[in-house]
């Protein structure tokens, strides 16, 4: 007598979610000024959260890791830095996901 096995091969979709994202971020300053401070926040929002530099500042030619996380799933931010004389450098709409180092130059 024979037998006969079948092997059933059963396909069950699997549905991964998302992973956060590391936000970090190294923040180098190739500037010939000190940044003052430097303000991250996602793009979604109105306005710059706290001085990331909490009340240091960043001399030319050193850096810094920062984590800009607010706590919602962002990934696109804005970033500003000031810089000892009061300029500004911007830049707009900055996916920190892919990001692992931000350079400001002198303006």
């Amino acid at each position: 007598m024979l037998k006969l096995t079948a092997a059933v091969l059963v396909l069950t979709p699997t549905i991964t979610q998302a992973q956060p994202c590391d936000e970090r971020f190294v923040l180098h300053n190739n500037s010939s000024r000190s940044i003052a401070e430097f303000y991250a926040s996602n793009s979604g929002s109105d306005e710059f959260g706290a001085n990331m530099l909490q009340g240091e500042v960043l001399p030319p030619h050193h850096y810094i890791t920062v984590d800009p996380y607010d706590g919602t799933d962002a990934s696109i931010y804005d970033l500003e830095a000031v810089l000892e004389d009061g300029v500004k450098v911007d830049k707009f709409r900055v996916n920190v996901c892919t990001m692992r180092d931000y350079t400001v130059y002198d303006k």
